[in-house]
């Protein structure tokens, strides 16, 4: 991990500013996940259909001086990390890499397989600490299979980025809203987090399914709304737009 991912003047903010970053000290903990935190994992893979590969890892790194520790969570660029692939596992049984949110659903993050010394490695990219697990969950449409966007719908749909309208169907050529558009690039970014939503646009409430994704779009600056406090999440997405963001 690259040592400027870790923004040193918000932690020596928190520690103090007295403390010499000299005497800051940095600790990288990789572990297995507690037993509470497993059986979460577990149980919303139960209620949703999908193969846990490989069970939660917690990555947690914290920043200390004397009595003084302070969590590093949040990062300026994606931060890589590899989990090996146990041993007789087919590495094309992984669908994606998933970090486990507070409220104990999954969400996807940038993900991709790679050998390395003959071991398979999955490679997650991320701009969070959390708890990964890999999972695997191949998803199809009843209605996509002569489509020429198929393999991509169905590999999105796997990657827990795209979800369908419920009965196994995915209406390819239906137009597509703001907020629709603006959940897919939340999700395939792995900038999901279930529960952090703040307020940020007038027309879009905490009682809406995007109300997250739209908050994240905007803390990230994907998106601005139009200025006079609204998004217009209903409103059918234009090419520019969709774009743009």
């Amino acid at each position: 991990m690259p040592a400027s991912q870790i923004n040193i003047d918000a932690v020596s903010g928190q520690i103090g500013k007295h403390v010499e970053l000299k005497d800051i000290a940095v600790s990288v903990k990789i572990s297995e996940s507690a037993e509470d935190t497993v059986k979460i994992a577990l149980d919303t893979a139960d209620k949703n259909n999908y193969q846990i590969i490989v069970k939660p890892i917690g990555f947690e790194i914290t920043c200390s001086s004397g009595s003084k520790t302070v969590e590093v969570s949040k990062f300026s660029a994606y931060v890589e990390r590899m989990i090996v692939i146990p041993e007789g596992v087919d590495s094309s049984k992984i669908t994606t890499g998933v970090i486990l949110n507070s409220d104990g659903t999954f969400s996807h993050v940038p993900t991709a397989i790679t050998m390395i010394d003959g071991k398979y490695y999955a490679k997650i990219n991320s701009l969070t600490n959390s708890t990964y697990l890999l999972i695997y969950c191949p998803k199809s449409f009843k209605d996509v299979g002569r489509h020429w966007a198929n393999e991509a719908i169905n590999d999105m749909a796997s990657r827990l980025v795209v979800s369908g309208i419920g009965d196994d169907k995915f209406e390819p050529d239906r137009d597509i809203t703001r907020a629709e558009f603006t959940a897919i690039v939340v999700r395939a970014l792995g900038l999901m987090s279930s529960g952090t939503g703040k307020d940020a646009f007038i027309d879009v409430m905490k009682k809406n399914w995007y109300y997250d994704a739209v908050s994240i779009a905007y803390e990230y600056d994907i998106i601005s709304g139009y200025g006079n406090g609204k998004f217009r999440p209903d409103d059918k997405i234009t090419r520019e737009q969709a774009m743009t963001m």
